[in-house]
C-alpha cells in the first residue's frame, strides 16, 4: 500500500544492491543517493510515473543496469550523477526531458540509446565528463555543456533542434557530426577543442556562427556556409591551423538584395593555412526577370558553365569550375579573359581570324568594365592578353582548386 517514498529516504544504505520500484509509486528528491552498493534498478511499467525526480541515485557508483518505464517523460537534474560504473542505458520512449546533469561524471557509460519518439530536451551538462561515450543520435535540444569533455565520443547525428554554447567542447576525437538542417546558428564555443574535426556540413539555414565556435579545432580543412548565413564572430576560427578555404554560397538573390556576410577581422586569426574566402556563387543574372523569356535557371547556368569550360559544341571558352553545386547548377569560373574569349583556343590552333575576333571580344570587356562606377581592377597578366597557366595542376598542393 506504499504510495510515496520521500525525499533522501535510502540515502546513503550502503548495503543495498537491488530496487526494483512498482508502479503507482511516487518518488521522492535524492531517494538512492549515494547507495554506494546498488547494482540494478527497475521501473516497472507505470503510465503514472513520468518523473524521477533530481538527485534520485546520484553517486550510485556500483549501478550497471537501470531499467526504465516507456512512460517516463522526465529524469530530473543530476539524477544519475556520478554513476561511474554505468556502461549502457536505454532511455524511454516517452522522454522530452533530460535534466541538467543528469548523468555528468558516468564516466564508464560507453552507449546512450535514445528511442524517443518525440523531441527531447537534453539539459546543460546532462553528460559532460562522460569520458567513455563513443556515439549519439539525437531529436531535440542540446543544452549548454551538454557533451563538453566527452573526450572518447567520436560521432553525433543531431536533428531537429538548437544547440548552445559549449555543448561539444573538447571532444577531442570528434571526428563526425551532423547536425539539423533547421539549425539557426552555431553557439559559443560548440566546437571549441574539437581538435579531431575535419568536415562538417553547415547547409540549409544556418544564419550565424558566434564567438570561438570552432576555436582550435586544428584538423578543420574546409568551410561551406550557405546562402542564408549572415554573420562569423568573433574568434570563430581562431586556431584552426589546417583551414583552407571558406566558402559562401552566396546566390543571385543574396545579389539582389545587396546581402553579404559580416566577418570580424578577429574570426579567422591563427589560421595560417587560410588561402582563400570565397563569396558570391552565381552569375548575378536575374532569373525571376530571365523566366518571362522561358529561360530556365538551372538549365541556363549549365549552358553557361559548359560554354566557358570548352564543354559545349563548338565553344571558344577555355576555363575552369571550382565550388561547384550540382544541384543547383551553381559554380564559381575562373580563367584570364584571354582564354574565357577564345585566345587561348584560337592561338593554339593557329586560328588567325578566331584570335582577331577574340582579342575584339577581350577588349570589349574592359572597355565595359571601364565604364562602370568604382574602382576597376584589372587581374594580373589580363593587360597584356595572358592565356591560362595550368602548372599549378603539377602541385599537390594547389592542384584541387584552380
Amino acid at each position: 500500500n506504499v504510495k510515496e517514498i520521500g525525499d533522501s529516504a535510502f540515502e546513503e544504505c550502503v548495503s543495498l544492491d537491488e530496487i526494483t520500484i512498482p508502479h503507482s509509486i511516487v518518488l521522492g528528491k535524492g531517494v538512492f543517493c549515494s547507495c554506494t552498493a546498488l547494482k540494478t534498478v527497475i521501473f516497472e511499467a507505470d503510465p503514472e510515473l513520468s518523473k524521477i525526480p533530481n538527485y534520485a541515485f546520484e553517486n550510485c557508483i556500483s549501478l550497471t543496469s537501470v531499467t526504465f518505464s516507456d512512460n517516463t517523460s522526465d529524469i530530473g537534474n543530476n539524477a544519475f550523477s556520478g554513476c561511474v560504473s554505468l556502461s549502457e542505458i536505454t532511455l524511454p520512449k516517452e522522454l522530452i526531458e533530460l535534466g541538467m546533469e543528469a548523468f555528468k561524471e558516468c564516466t564508464s557509460l560507453k552507449n546512450v540509446h535514445f528511442t524517443n519518439t518525440q523531441p527531447c530536451r537534453i539539459g546543460e551538462a546532462a553528460f559532460q565528463y562522460c569520458s567513455s561515450l563513443e556515439s549519439i543520435n539525437i531529436v531535440g535540444d542540446i543544452g549548454a555543456d551538454a557533451f563538453n569533455s566527452c573526450t572518447n565520443l567520436k560521432t553525433a547525428h543531431i536533428s531537429d533542434g538548437y544547440i548552445w554554447g559549449r555543448a561539444f567542447k573538447d571532444c577531442i576525437n570528434l571526428t563526425e557530426i551532423t547536425l539539423p538542417e533547421n539549425l539557426g546558428w552555431i553557439d559559443e564555443e560548440v566546437f571549441s577543442g574539437c581538435t579531431s574535426l575535419k568536415n562538417i556540413s553547415l547547409d540549409g539555414y544556418l544564419f550565424e556562427i558566434r564567438k570561438k565556435a570552432f576555436y582550435n579545432c586544428s584538423s578543420l580543412r574546409e568551410i561551406i556556409l550557405p546562402h542564408t548565413f549572415y554573420a562569423l564572430e568573433n574568434e570563430a576560427f581562431v586556431g584552426c591551423s589546417n583551414l583552407e578555404s571558406i566558402t559562401f554560397l552566396y546566390d543571385e538573390q543574396n545579389a539582389a538584395r545587396d546581402e553579404w556576410p559580416f566577418i570580424d577581422p578577429s574570426a579567422v586569426e591563427g589560421c595560417v593555412n587560410l588561402k582563400t574566402i570565397y563569396g558570391y556563387n552565381g552569375w548575378g543574372l536575374d532569373y525571376d526577370f530571365l523566366k518571362n523569356f522561358s529561360i530556365d535557371e538551372v538549365s541556363h547556368k549549365k549552358f553557361l558553365n559548359d560554354f566557358f569550360t570548352g564543354k559545349y559544341p563548338d565553344t571558344f571558352g577555355r576555363g575552369e569550375l571550382y565550388n561547384d553545386d550540382p544541384r543547383l547548377g551553381d559554380a564559381r569560373l575562373c580563367g584570364t579573359t584571354a582564354s574565357l574569349c577564345g585566345i587561348e583556343k584560337y592561338g593554339f590552333e593557329g586560328n588567325v581570324v578566331g584570335v582577331d575576333r577574340s582579342v575584339r571580344y577581350d577588349i570589349t570587356l574592359h572597355a565595359f568594365m571601364l565604364s562602370q562606377s568604382g574602382i576597376p581592377v584589372i587581374y594580373s597578366g589580363d593587360e597584356i592578353g595572358q592565356v591560362n597557366d595550368y602548372t599549378y595542376k603539377n602541385d599537390p598542393e594547389k592542384r584541387v582548386d584552380s
